[in-house]
């Protein structure tokens, strides 16, 4: 019995010892884990196509599986059973490991296959749209922190400050070449959801940059200015829609935008003297040249308010420096002087209204009350006031331009010549003394003050009148059969002037220029240096005279009944 179950026992050993031998035997090893050396990127973004080292990889299709700190590629392609590579997936862990299955066995972590995974940057908004290379562009964005590279139109930005996590804000500042794209942010995580593979970075929706040259000033025009006044500026990358001028520190009150090259601004109320100021995206211009900017001119008075052709005005007022321009009724008259707060100037031909005066400067144009017109002559004084027949008349007055008849005591005497403020005319025989009156296309005037006639060859009085002169200048003349001595004062010069009434001390042959002086009624004769010429009274202190195209150099003469004066300095005379 005992040896009976000694042998079961060892019979039962022996069979289970064949057994595990024929299942060790069939069974086949299971392969050895695969290892991975190396990444060839350990921090990145989805999309990224990485590159692993390490040994046992499978060569067979299908045969490598690899995960990105837990989330699986999609897309691995075998190189070699020491090489593959394998795009990273969205979705993965922050930090892991790549890792590696090669026929069910996965490699181990170890600190060279370590990743971590990087979120792709997403642009949510920036500011401002354009500028130039100077400005400072502020962008929100998330996961821009890692690695960046902002770029513009795909060239490269210069990061002012960078990505700070607490406020999602990157400032860039473009560089030189840049000029109008879109801004793209790339970093270890990619430049966008689908950014890799050639694909378009991810931007803020339909969102450029433009950058504008800066704005440049050549010219403008004019360069005397008052408020209102249209400017046109002349220069390049002027942008339509976006620029900006003003004069001074004070913005125009209206801009026009004519090209890239011209706007036209008006100047505004409070504008001072200085330069002019473009303003664009792509920055400031300054003019180099200034501008002058002048008040608004303004009238509060003139004399006398009632006038007619020839009438010489006082306007009394301010700012008038700078007028280039007075009018009578619309109708533009000459100037004799001007500063800034008195004008004087004469009634012009075709005055025939009442109306207003206007004097017009840079700063705009003043205009008067209402003045009342005088249609027909008036009649201010006569020289001399003691005559006979044959004597020369010279008569003062207004609006004597059509003078017809002039008439001593009713007796009609023969006119030499009239213009508007001045006749000349010779006294006729067989009249008596009284008074002169003058017809007019307009009207009659009639002297306030009676002539002395004396009558011709036969005498008037048995005693001749002896008239003392007040001064020492004596003419005699022939009165009826006696010769006395008449009151006539001696001219004088005081200088010369231009036809607007700027003084002057040259003038160019064939011009007109004014004599001004003292006692010029019925002056006869003007002499430039010994040559006489040709000219026209216009008051007792102005003589308007045109320059000999012979005359020289010299002293100039003004021959009256009173006597022949030079004046004190010479007249320079040029060609």
């Amino acid at each position: 019995m005992r040896s009976s179950s000694k042998f079961r026992a060892l019979a039962s050993g022996l069979l289970a010892t064949s057994l595990f031998t024929f299942i060790s035997s069939t069974t086949p090893a299971q392969a050895a884990a695969p290892t991975v050396t190396g990444l060839t990127a350990n921090r990145t973004g989805a999309g990224a196509v990485i590159t692993l080292t390490g040994t046992g990889f499978s060569i067979a299709p299908g045969g490598n599986s690899v995960v990105f700190n837990g989330a699986v590629s999609a897309s691995v392609t075998n190189l070699s059973n020491t090489k593959l590579q394998a795009t990273v997936p969205s979705g993965a862990a922050a930090t892991g490991y790549v890792r590696v299955t090669t026929g069910g066995a996965t490699s181990a972590t170890t600190p060279s296959n370590a990743f971590t995974f990087v979120s792709p940057p997403k642009i949510i908004s920036f500011t401002p749209t354009n500028g130039n290379l100077l400005t400072n562009i502020e962008i929100t964005a998330e996961d821009a922190g890692d690695n960046t590279v902002v770029k513009i139109g795909g060239v490269t930005a210069k990061i002012f400050e960078a990505w700070k996590p607490d406020t999602k804000k990157i400032t860039i500042i473009p560089e030189a070449n840049t000029t109008m794209g879109a801004i793209t942010i790339m970093t270890s995580g990619g430049s966008g959801p689908t950014a890799w593979g050639g694909n378009p970075a991810y931007t803020a929706t339909g969102a450029t940059f433009t950058v504008y040259p800066a704005p440049t000033i050549s010219s403008f025009t004019p360069t005397d200015v008052g408020v209102g006044t249209f400017v046109t500026i002349t220069g390049t990358n002027f942008i339509s829609g976006n620029t900006a001028v003003s004069f001074g520190s004070k913005s125009a009150t209206a801009l026009h935008w004519t090209s890239a090259t011209q706007v036209e601004a008006t100047v505004p109320s409070n504008a001072t003297t200085g330069s002019i100021r473009v303003t664009t995206p792509g920055g400031n211009a300054i003019s180099t040249g200034t501008y002058t900017f002048y008040t608004a001119p303004t009238i509060t008075s003139f004399t006398p308010t009632t006038l007619g052709v020839g009438t010489p005005v006082t306007i009394t007022g301010t700012h008038f420096t700078g007028l280039s321009e007075v009018k009578f009724g619309g109708v533009t008259a000459a100037v004799d002087s001007s500063d800034d707060t008195t004008i004087r100037a004469t009634v012009p031909e075709g005055v025939n209204v009442s109306g207003t005066i206007t004097a017009k400067t840079p700063g705009g144009t003043a205009t008067s009350g209402q003045y009342t017109y005088s249609a027909g002559p008036t009649f201010t004084s006569f020289a001399p006031t003691s005559l006979n027949a044959g004597t020369v008349v010279t008569i003062q007055g207004l609006a004597l331009g059509t003078t017809t008849d002039v008439l001593f005591n009713g007796v009609l005497g023969t006119i030499i010549s009239a213009t508007a403020t001045q006749v000349i005319v010779t006294a006729p025989a067989g009249t008596s003394s009284g008074l002169i009156m003058i017809n007019t296309s307009g009207g009659t005037a009639t002297s306030i003050a009676s002539f002395i006639y004396y009558g011709t060859s036969t005498p008037i009085k048995t005693t001749c009148p002896v008239l003392v002169p007040t001064t020492t200048i004596k003419t005699t003349i022939t009165l009826g059969s006696c010769t006395v001595l008449t009151k006539v004062a001696l001219p004088t010069i005081s200088g010369f002037a231009s036809t607007s009434g700027a003084v002057i001390t040259s003038a160019a042959k064939n011009t007109s220029i004014r004599i001004i002086g003292t006692n010029l009624t019925g002056t006869s004769l003007v002499k430039f240096h010994g040559v006489a010429a040709a000219f026209t009274v216009n008051s007792p202190t102005q003589i308007t005279v045109t320059v000999p195209t012979n005359a020289t150099s010299g002293t100039v003469s003004v021959t009256t009944a009173g006597g022949t004066v030079n004046s004190s300095g010479t007249l320079t005379i040029t060609a």
